[in-house]
């Protein structure tokens, strides 16, 4: 009797795509369906109902879908859901889904082969267009920090926009005219909404980031760490730095440091996210608050009220705003904050 794996081989794919196409739960290329379906037929390959339903269990089944279990942000997230599962009495199941589209669509399909009722998704890279499939797939699937227009009682989001805009508004108000950015290189929503609330702000005030003043790399410390070298390389003369988030703004505070510049003598540094790194610091990191506990917990219930209530319109709050943080990395904001 051929199985999953075999199908997979003659295909070409892997078995998690194999199980998308017989699903129906993720958008899949035509000519990937073509094949796949071509090598189910050739196989007569016939899945096993009866083991499916022997590896379901009574007990509630909750799935949870994150990039990676190491950066602090996942981390705190994956350990709001683990004590919302506990608290409530349900198996929890989680999946990575790396840094692609492809990991996120594999990792939904894992969820759903272990019997996963209701499943709470942090999505970076699947477009629009397979979110709205995937919601129309499974009715117990919540979003958490993407809004998919049409499904917003389904989505628990943060507003990047508006919380960057606040910040760089807090900045010019305690005085700042000078500004650079570095931003996340990758495209994805984050990192497009918090510069444009950057911009916003500035442009309210007539001031706009020159071209030379701005600088992308990967999110992590030595990201940071290479953008401030390639502002420094691109003459940008500035008193604050706007961060994409706090990896990246304690990165640029060490290449600042190596250049001979003091944070916040010489430039300020704001972050985003108010990770544990930003508190313990030196000096601790101005940033925004990213209230990634209360958000996963809300998507949480929100998937398991959804189970009982495919139909119906569940109550809850879906759009959340990042707070200023004021610590040392900003002496003017740190100032403002005491007095």
């Amino acid at each position: 009797m051929a199985k999953i794996d075999d199908v997979a081989k003659l295909a070409g794919v892997s078995p998690a795509t194999v199980s998308r196409v017989m699903n129906g739960t993720s958008a899949v290329k035509a000519s990937t369906r073509e094949k796949v379906e071509a090598a189910l037929a050739q196989l007569s390959y016939r899945p096993s109902h009866s083991a499916r339903a022997l590896a379901r269990t009574k007990k509630t089944s909750l799935g949870l879908v994150v990039a990676t279990f190491s950066e602090p942000f996942f981390m705190s997230l994956t350990e709001s859901i683990v004590a919302f599962a506990t608290e409530n009495e349900v198996n929890l199941t989680t999946a990575i889904g790396g840094d692609s589209a492809e990991g996120e669509a594999e990792a939904i399909d894992t969820l759903l082969s272990h019997g996963c009722k209701a499943i709470v998704m942090h999505s970076k890279y699947l477009s629009v267009e397979q979110l709205t499939d995937l919601l129309n797939a499974i009715p117990s699937l919540v979003l958490l920090n993407r809004l998919v227009l049409g499904f917003e009682d389904r989505c628990v989001w943060l507003d990047n926009r508006v919380g960057a805009e606040n910040m760089a508004r807090r900045l010019i108000d305690a005085g700042h005219r000078q500004f650079a950015c570095i931003n996340r290189a990758e495209k994805i929503d984050d990192s497009v909404d918090r510069f444009a609330g950057w911009q916003r702000a500035l442009q309210h005030h007539g001031m706009a980031l020159a071209e030379h003043s701005v600088a992308e790399a990967d999110c992590t410390l030595a990201g940071g760490y290479d953008a401030v070298v390639q502002l420094l390389n691109n003459k940008a003369s500035f008193t604050a730095l706007l961060c994409y988030d706090d990896s990246m703004a304690l990165g640029a505070i060490r290449a600042l440091a190596d250049a001979g510049l003091s944070v916040p003598k010489h430039v300020s540094i704001v972050g985003f996210n108010d990770s544990y790194m930003a508190r313990t610091s030196y000096p601790k990191l101005t940033t925004m608050h990213y209230p990634v506990e209360q958000m996963a917990l809300e998507a949480g219930r929100l998937a398991l009220q959804r189970i009982a209530a495919e139909k119906m319109i569940v109550q809850h709050v879906g759009r959340y705003l990042p707070v200023v943080i004021a610590r040392q990395s900003d002496r003017r904001l740190a100032m403002e904050a005491v007095s």
